[in-house]
């Protein structure tokens, strides 16, 4: 049974047609870089490939000097090893842990090289119901054992160095037989009005042209949930302009605003699925978000803003011919 409270890897060491990642968002408020960092495993099904560890980096540069440089290498599965009685996971020469990452890349003439460390959230942020850990839907489950926090460390290239202190840090943890046909999701923290309020929103297809979104805003303290269904979520409003328009609302609270996305600073990527299969994923560390938040219940407003400082990924099963294919 999966203890949801714990951050541990999923994977028992044999079994076939699985994938695990774990990946490490971060943002300097400083300099305005962002990167994403993932440490992933797929193996395959039967007679559809070799198993192997894959360890990934992409770098975002707000200034618009350089576009968005993304990094992969692929180790045998052997050169990801973890440890059962605490969490701590090693792949080449770097590691994980609840508080520590470390990692290096080199591709294509270019190398990135980190050493991150943040404060430890005290509870794993769970999305989806209890019993959908339990089942096979969805195929492809998430938490996130850190969900807002702060660290510091540097992040080494061939073009620089940053050192960081109070860098905006989100680390998520992805798994399961296949990687869900479609998804947007974004995150944000360390508003520019409130710099402990946290939002988070995913959006995944139910059937045919109809979805869900899940969307959270923790503020004072305490976290909302929003839910929406309905085919007004398809993918294309994303695809077509590059935003996610937010319209929400429950008992507490009436969210409008938007998440934009630089197309410049968009990086494709490619995952693979345990069947063989393909998802094609567009993401950015530096889109913006603006929101404004009105309290039903006392009709206070406020607003929220995070420029080029929230995450922004939107996911389908065949490229989006305006954006490039970096790794």
């Amino acid at each position: 049974m999966i203890d949801l409270k714990k951050n541990s890897v999923i994977w028992d060491g044999t079994r076939e047609g699985f994938y695990e990642a774990y990946y490490i968002q971060v943002n300097d408020p400083v300099s305005g870089m962002a990167w994403w960092f993932r440490y992933s495993i797929l193996i395959p099904k039967e007679g559809r490939g070799t198993p192997y560890a894959a360890l990934w980096a992409i770098q975002y540069d707000p200034s618009g000097a350089i576009g968005p440089v993304a990094m992969k290498h692929i180790s045998p599965l052997n050169h990801f090893r973890y440890e059962k009685d605490r969490f701590i996971l090693y792949l080449e020469d770097g590691f994980m842990t609840n508080s520590h990452a470390t990692g290096k890349i080199r591709h294509g003439g270019r190398g990135l090289e980190w050493d991150i460390q943040w404060v430890p959230d005290n509870e794993c942020f769970i999305h989806y119901p209890d019993l959908w850990y339990k089942t096979p839907f969805p195929s492809s489950k998430v938490v996130s054992p850190h969900w807002a926090t702060t660290g510091g460390g540097f992040v080494r290239w061939n073009e620089g160095e940053f050192f960081l202190s109070d860098a905006l840090i989100h680390v998520g943890h992805v798994w399961g037989t296949r990687h869900s046909k479609k998804w947007v999701w974004v995150h944000s923290h360390g508003f520019e009005e409130n710099e402990k309020a946290v939002f988070e929103g995913l959006w995944v297809p139910i059937c045919g042209p109809f979805g869900m979104s899940m969307c959270w805003l923790s503020i004072d303290g305490e976290k909302h949930r929003f839910l929406d269904f309905g085919a007004n979520w398809q993918l294309n409003r994303f695809l077509n302009k590059n935003k996610w328009p937010l319209k929400l609302s429950n008992s507490t609270f009436q969210l409008q605003g938007e998440i934009i996305a630089d197309p410049s600073q968009i990086a494709g990527i490619t995952y693979h699925d345990p069947d063989g299969g393909r998802r094609f994923c567009y993401n950015s560390k530096i889109a913006t978000i603006k929101m404004d938040v009105k309290n039903k219940k006392s009709g206070e407003r406020s607003t929220l803003t995070a420029p080029n400082m929230s995450a922004f990924e939107f996911c389908a099963p065949e490229e989006v011919s305006q954006f490039k294919m970096l790794v």
